[in-house]
């Protein structure tokens, strides 16, 4: 078990602590000197019940292409968005209070490189069913996704890639590769800063510890990437800001010690979100992704031009675009 008073010392606070959490933090703490357990299950609710947000006009643009299904979920029915039929090679998955359309900046380039892409709702997240949310719990869905639509890659960001790796440590998700982007490499991290934001006592630290165990199956330490190390397998590309907020850069030197099959691509002043949306973390995932899968990029077509074409064999977006502009010969449904 968890010893709830020892504190992870590469811890990094990145802001105030809101005055929701003390105020309840206070509640909490008077709650406990009468009902320890009471406390404890309050304290777990309010720690597991993510934010949901409705998608920008922008992602549900980018998903309108997309057909809504539906799978099984720990909690309930889950919510897949595909845009391609038959088998699936790449599930895309988000983070903690997320949803699948913050990850619209990979299908085109995935679907560039000739890969199936699917995308999912992590149980309580976007349309999916269910009020709270773990990692186990995303790495349990992960392993259902899998069941029914075969996936070979996942491409996972913050809570998602660290449910990825819980998936193939703990589940044996047979994955050829793995994309984790702003991933924490030790998510009990989140359980530490939690309890002290809310100046949680050691003994209602634990109970709560205790809970979290029985509802997941595994101590907080069994879901850090040092303790997954021995059975992680297939190629990861791990993707970090050095100017991430929300998880620290120190976190992804972690997993690429961790997973013997890892490289690390380092950007800079995209923070924890905006680096879903940049086009060249994208085009560096499809890379990986479709080499890893045995179907290596070919660049767009133009002589010295190192973009992704529209599709296999193509122009990407600019040299299609001049293309079309200056070639007449190049206007016509085929043009990219």
């Amino acid at each position: 078990m968890d010893d709830p008073r020892a504190r992870n010392s590469t811890t990094v606070r990145s802001r105030p602590t809101p005055v929701a959490l003390r105020v309840a933090g206070r509640s909490l703490r008077a709650l406990a000197a009468v009902s320890p357990e009471s406390a404890a299950a309050l304290t777990e609710r309010l720690f597991l019940s993510p934010p949901r947000f409705a998608p920008p006009s922008h992602e549900r643009a980018a998903f309108a292409a997309a057909r809504p299904a539906r799978i099984d979920g720990p909690d309930g029915p889950l919510r897949l968005w595909r845009f391609d039929a038959g088998a699936i090679d790449v599930l895309l998955l988000h983070g903690w209070g997320g949803r699948a359309s913050q990850m619209a900046a990979f299908v085109a380039p995935m679907r560039a490189a000739g890969l199936r892409v699917a995308a999912l709702d992590g149980p309580a997240h976007g349309d999916s069913a269910g009020r709270l949310a773990t990692v186990p719990g995303f790495a349990v869905a992960l392993r259902q996704a899998h069941c029914q639509l075969g996936f070979r890659a996942v491409v996972g960001h913050s809570m998602g890639g660290a449910a990825t790796a819980v998936a193939v440590a703990r589940h044996q998700l047979p994955l050829e590769a793995a994309v984790l982007i702003g991933s924490p490499a030790r998510p009990s991290r989140f359980v530490r800063d939690f309890a002290d934001a809310l100046g949680l006592p050691a003994p209602l630290e634990a109970v709560l510890l205790r809970r979290l165990k029985r509802r997941t199956g595994l101590t907080l330490s069994e879901i850090d990437a040092e303790a997954l190390a021995p059975a992680l397998r297939g190629a990861a590309l791990v993707i970090h800001d050095r100017a991430d907020r929300e998880v620290p850069y120190a976190d992804a030197e972690a997993l690429v010690r961790a997973w013997p099959r890892a490289v690390l691509l380092t950007t800079a002043g995209l923070g924890h979100r905006r680096i879903l949306r940049d086009r060249n973390v994208a085009a560096a995932a499809a890379r990986f992704v479709a080499a890893a899968l045995g179907r290596p990029l070919r660049p767009c077509l133009t002589e010295g031009c190192p973009e992704l074409p529209f599709r296999p064999g193509g122009r990407c977006e600019r040299c299609a675009l001049e293309a079309f502009l200056f070639d007449p010969g190049a206007r016509g449904p085929f043009a990219a």
